[in-house]
């Protein structure tokens, strides 16, 4: 069970990577050495799970995590990629702290 979190996490952590704004500029077929331009939409979604990783301890909900950090429920199961507001003991959840 703990490995298959710290895959999880590892993971995370790879694409939080992939996403950042200052990751070099993918480039656009048929361009010349152009980057192309990213999207107001690419960027929100860049800087929006942008925050620290919680690990989820006996007792805890989604909602008193979001609570503790100032965050809403919403965002920590969208940046997560959670179906539900389900959380599990063990679980590391990336909680977005900021909006950029």
């Amino acid at each position: 069970m703990r490995q298959r979190y710290s895959r999880r996490l590892a993971l995370c952590i790879v694409i939080a990577g992939l996403l950042s704004p200052w990751s070099p500029s993918i480039q656009a077929a048929g361009t010349s050495g152009a980057s192309a331009p990213q999207t107001t939409i690419e960027q929100s979604a860049a800087w929006s799970c942008r925050g620290v990783y919680h690990v989820v301890r006996r007792g805890e909900t989604i909602y008193s995590i979001a609570r503790r950090y100032g965050a809403s429920a919403y965002r920590i199961a969208v940046c997560n990629g959670l179906a539900s507001y389900t959380v599990y003991v063990g679980q590391a959840l990336l909680v977005p702290t900021s909006l950029r």
